[in-house]
């Protein structure tokens, strides 16, 4: 955690601090009262619920929520759940949506999926 003052009581300058930028999609969603670290990019047309902590990168489509923020599933571009999963790939999972949309999800992206007792 940074400081505003150096250990002998001064202030610290502009010198002293390390900009860093936040990237986010096109289409993408951050609900209010989020924080987000530096240096994170959250992909397009994901959704971040309110609150949420979000000290990793978020995959594109992904829903994401909690402290730290997790995938919790993914969402289409019309803001719906994604659940009628159609098919898997190698590299893929693709999913169809209510609006009739059919949205493909990396493999390495579906996997940060967190998995929801039965």
């Amino acid at each position: 955690m940074p400081r505003a003052v150096n250990p002998d009581g001064s202030l610290k300058s502009a010198d002293d601090w390390e900009v860093s930028t936040v990237r986010i999609g096109e289409g993408a969603a951050i609900g209010a009262h989020s924080v987000i670290t530096p240096g994170r990019t959250i992909g397009k047309w994901a959704m971040a619920g309110s609150g949420s902590v979000i000290s990793r990168d978020v995959p594109d489509f992904a829903l994401v929520y909690g402290n730290p923020a997790r995938v919790q599933g993914f969402v289409c571009k019309c803001g719906k759940r994604l659940e009628n999963l159609l098919k898997k790939t190698a590299t893929e999972v693709i999913y169809s949506c209510v609006c009739g949309e059919e949205i493909a999800i990396k493999k390495e992206d579906y996997q940060l999926l967190k998995k929801r007792p039965a």
